[in-house]
């Protein structure tokens, strides 16, 4: 019966997307809601970027009905769900989920119309943070990292704030192509409903559930649809933080039921539906580590992230989006086969070390085909066409192309290709 009602609020969740997504399209047609363009932007056309508005209410409809059929069915006795103290702990946990996700999905929707500076969202990501840690949604185990297990109160509560807030944002800075962040979102939340069904966490089998309907379908206009008939969506940074903060939701919880004695979640489980999430955290932490080592703002777009790089090796857009996902399952495969044998410590360093290495071929990958294109690119990740074959293994040597601010590089109109310029005044005269 915990199977059927799990069924039952994906078929909700589907129906609501099915319903309420082509409805934003036709709604964003008629009021010019569409994404602008940029630099670091690699679409065409008119695409509403309000996909993410289907997001939340969705979740919260599905959610609501399921709750509510959960509880008459554990009255009637034809389903078991946990004691009366962890059920009442959960519709906290419920309470104050939906309070944050309601002051992200509101900020991000302001972005997606009229734009948000990156320090008001994250004063907002914090007071969504801490509503959703009063209610006692913190880490409590390192599983092992170390040979450490038990976290203090204190260090789980810092841990926490840090794992939502980079989470929640990772999750937005890899939404650069078509079908890419909600095709990992997919199999995060396919991961964790397996892995809480098996540990009979009925609840939070249906959060994944409530939400997972409706991202594929949005994963089918955002991949497949045509902007020329306004068949196409976005989901926005209301959709992207959302999904970000539901995902470190979800983490947090698992992590705090791996080793209980309630339910049968061991350490491999918790590896299968963590390692989903680490093609976006490893992403995030190697984009905002070159920043830094570039003297740059590490909170700044560029066009340095994994999807921009494979876009510069010469890979389409839906080749970059099935590669990146094939990765992710690449990691979530190797990690779980690796957690039979090894602690999660050597697990960590092999994925840095896989990681590592496949940004080197893909380095080498990029070098190749800017070469034999005559092409190169700026420390914000900008790729240039090169007039001069002459000039272009210059421009691979530094890397860069003169901006007017390495800050501003990435934004439309405030660059000048003015190095080219200069290389031609240091060229001897034949």
């Amino acid at each position: 019966m915990q199977f059927l009602v799990i069924i039952f609020a994906l078929a909700i969740s589907t129906l609501l997307g099915i319903v309420l997504i082509p409805r934003i399209m036709i709604i964003s047609e008629k009021k010019n809601l569409y994404d602008s363009t940029n630099v670091r932007k690699i679409h065409n056309g008119k695409i509403s970027r309000l996909g993410g508005v289907s997001f939340f209410p969705n979740l919260l409809i599905t959610l609501s009905i399921t709750l509510a059929l959960t509880f008459w069915l554990s009255q009637d006795g034809m389903i078991s769900i946990p004691t009366r103290t962890d059920t009442t702990f959960f519709y906290i946990e419920f309470l104050l989920m939906c309070a944050s996700m309601s002051i992200l999905f509101l900020v991000g929707l302001a972005d997606d119309l009229v734009g948000v500076r990156y320090r008001i969202k994250f004063i907002f990501q914090i007071v969504s943070c801490i509503l959703i840690m009063t209610a006692g949604v913190r880490l409590t185990d390192f599983c092992g990292f170390w040979g450490l297990y038990s976290i203090p109160t204190w260090l789980g509560i810092g841990l926490s704030f840090l794992v939502i807030i980079f989470l929640t944002n990772a999750i937005n800075l890899i939404d650069g192509v078509d079908g890419l962040a909600s095709g990992l979102a997919i199999i995060s939340l396919l991961a964790f409903m397996l892995v809480f069904t098996k540990g009979g966490l009925l609840y939070y089998s249906e959060c994944c559930a409530a939400l997972l309907g409706t991202l594929a379908i949005f994963w089918l206009y955002n991949t497949f649809g045509d902007s020329t008939k306004g068949k196409k969506i976005f989901m926005g940074d209301s959709g992207s933080l959302s999904l970000g903060f539901m995902l470190s939701f979800l983490l947090i919880k698992l992590n705090q039921n791996v080793g209980s004695q309630k339910n049968p979640l061991c350490y491999e489980d918790m590896v299968l539906a963590a390692s989903t999430l680490i093609v976006p955290v490893f992403d995030a932490l190697r984009v905002a580590g070159f920043r830094v080592l570039n003297r740059r703002n590490p909170f700044l777009p560029d066009k340095n992230h994994i999807h921009h790089r494979l876009n510069r090796a010469g890979m389409r857009k839906m080749e970059v989006m099935v590669s990146i996902i094939i990765f992710d399952i690449f990691f979530m495969a190797l990690n779980y086969a690796l957690a039979f044998y090894l602690n999660i410590t050597w697990i960590l360093l092999i994925d840095i070390f896989a990681w590592t290495l496949a940004h080197r071929m893909l380095s080498r990958r990029m070098k190749a085909y800017e070469v034999k294109n005559h092409m190169a690119h700026d420390i914000a990740g900008n790729q240039f066409a090169i007039m001069n074959p002459a000039h272009y293994g210059m421009c691979l040597e530094s890397n860069f192309i003169v901006t007017k601010t390495p800050e501003e590089s990435a934004l439309l109109g405030n660059y000048e290709i003015h190095a080219l310029e200069d290389l031609e005044d240091t060229t001897p005269s034949s």
